[in-house]
């Protein structure tokens, strides 16, 4: 297989250098894995050409079908700038049968080995990372580490991306280099707000004590505790039990003696505690920040504690741990919401956009004059119902195509038609075109305008 670079790379014969190489991320993360066997790395004695001022890396956790997966990797590569690194591990359940019969794994496999290519796929994988766990966090954790195992000096900032995300504007470098971090109490809301003023209002909460107060109480917009909790999320979208509270106390994420109120007032009850969370696709840290967290998870032995989680660690971890140990940087830095948004097809401004007038502005690139927090979207995640990565991009075309287009997820592609997108693709079993891009089949089947 062609190597990544002109250095050294460790081929898949070469049984003893593979193993002490996954041996020695596998002891830095203190976690099981297993390595995709028909996917070349990069040795770590390789010298990597890279740009180091503020470079961006995109962290994907990929799964499902190789069609997505390539989905995924085109639409990074197709919204990025040609410096920034795209990272993905892809859980090893989805890579089954004869991927030397498959266009879609075969491209991925040449970008991965590409000298030219931007792609990196992490080689130390998770059996299953699935919805509920932390699995989710620890994998793109591994991607962190193995970007950094390549080259620790090579990039500035880390982006967590998801599977069902997809990108539709470009300029999020520039836009992360200018904020530094994201950040929230709670999720970023409908972005109709000025971002200068929501982020002062974080601040002033902040500073008005510490531990800060999460939850006001009342029809306070900045308390994720009021975010509703009609949806059957592990944590109940406001609460952790003790079970779950107790390590993310004493390991130093969340403070020890909450005072937070709860919705039933109570302060300090240990059973109805607010913690800090908002979503995780789109949320971008400083290097120096994951950094630091994952020497605490080390150091308190909380990896093996992330691996066993059973909810949404992914939503929790990294925001309280910023909001406990990340004090002076918050309020030193100009901080926004995501770079992805959820839209959410009816009116729910505590938790996603919802105007379908507002979805086009960021589909056409066509934002309002004066700025506001719309301006910090350049992906997309259709919350619910809840459809795939390949939807967001049809329809974001068809946008584009014609700004008339009514964008609503029940609506017909350009033809009138039900719209043909991957899962349809799929579970019709429609035959794959090898000279077609997985959004150009797409495309064609759906009568997208030339």
């Amino acid at each position: 297989m062609p190597p990544k670079s002109s250095g050294k790379r460790l081929s898949c014969a070469n049984a003893q250098s593979r193993f002490i190489w996954s041996a020695l991320i596998c002891g830095i993360l203190y976690c099981r894995h297993i390595q995709i066997s028909n996917l070349a790395i990069l040795d770590p004695s390789t010298e990597v050409s890279l740009e180091i001022e503020s470079r961006v890396v995109f962290s994907y956790c990929l799964f499902g079908r190789s069609m997505d997966i390539r989905l995924s990797l085109e639409n990074a590569l197709q919204y990025t700038q040609p410096n920034s690194i795209i990272v993905a591990h892809i859980s090893v359940h989805s890579i089954h049968g004869d991927e030397s019969q498959d266009p879609d794994w075969q491209w991925i496999t040449r970008e991965n080995t590409s000298i030219s290519s931007r792609i990196h796929i992490n080689p130390l994988q998770n059996k299953h990372v699935a919805a509920n766990t932390g699995l989710i966090l620890r994998a793109h954790l591994m991607n962190f580490e193995y970007i950094k195992s390549l080259d620790a000096e090579s990039f500035s900032y880390f982006v967590l991306m998801s599977a069902d995300s997809a990108l539709v504007r470009t300029g999020a470098e520039d836009w992360i280099r200018r904020h530094k971090l994201s950040f929230g109490l709670g999720f970023s809301r409908d972005r109709r707000y000025d971002l200068s003023t929501y982020r002062e209002k974080i601040k002033d909460r902040i500073r008005s004590s510490d531990p800060p107060i999460v939850d006001q109480g009342g029809d306070d917009d900045l308390s994720p505790c009021n975010t509703p909790t009609s949806r059957p999320r592990p944590h109940r979208m406001m609460l952790v039990g003790e079970h779950r509270l107790s390590p993310l106390r004493k390991s130093g994420i969340w403070y020890k003696n909450s005072t937070k109120r709860a919705h039933n007032g109570v302060h300090g009850d240990p059973e109805h505690v607010c913690v800090n969370f908002y979503q995780h696709e789109g949320t971008f840290y400083p290097v120096e920040v994951l950094d630091r967290f994952l020497d605490l998870l080390r150091r308190t032995n909380m990896i093996q504690t992330l691996e066993r989680a059973k909810y949404f660690a992914e939503e929790i971890w990294l925001p309280s741990y910023v909001l406990k140990n990340e004090r002076s940087l918050l309020l030193s830095t100009p901080f926004s919401p995501p770079i992805v948004s959820r839209f959410l097809q009816t009116q729910h401004q505590n938790c996603c956009m919802w105007s379908y007038d507002d979805l086009r502005m960021v589909y056409t690139d066509r934002l309002p004059s004066s700025p506001n927090g719309l301006d910090s979207v350049f992906g997309l995640k259709f919350q619910w119902p809840k459809w795939g990565l390949s939807l967001v991009l049809l329809t974001a075309q068809a946008a584009r195509f014609d700004n008339k287009t009514q964008l609503c997820m029940r609506c017909k592609n350009p033809s009138g038609e039900n719209w043909i997108d991957s899962y349809t693709f799929s579970r019709q079993r429609m035959k794959r075109r090898n000279e077609l891009s997985p959004l150009e089949q797409l495309n064609i089947l759906n009568h997208m305008p030339e």
